[in-house]
């Protein structure tokens, strides 16, 4: 009967991982004239995830609930690390600077 319990418990806890509820972080991404950027890296710290913008400026990245730091970084701008706090699908709109080296 013991183990009987430890079985259902187990599928129990498998269903529930299973149903994880996961979100979307989406945008737009624009340099300071307001111009969509393509190709512009967005990367999850702490994890593999991570997703490109698209010709548009657009991207979308798919999470659970939760806090995360994202990292935009294109050749040429300035990287932008942000928090979000995510319990719902999430809009975050991205203005990159110009990274002006200077010599």
């Amino acid at each position: 009967m013991h183990r009987r319990h430890c079985l259902l418990l187990g599928l129990l806890f498998g269903f529930s991982v299973a149903q994880a509820q996961y979100y979307k972080i989406t945008g737009k991404i624009t340099n300071d004239k307001l111009e969509p950027l393509a190709l512009v890296s967005i990367q999850v710290k702490g994890s593999g995830k991570g997703t490109i913008s698209k010709e548009d400026g657009s991207y979308e990245l798919h999470v659970e609930e939760g806090t995360y730091d994202l990292a935009f970084s294109m050749l040429g701008y300035k990287t932008l690390l942000i928090n979000v706090v995510v319990t719902k699908d999430y809009i975050q709109n991205i203005i990159l600077e110009t990274d002006e080296a200077k010599d």
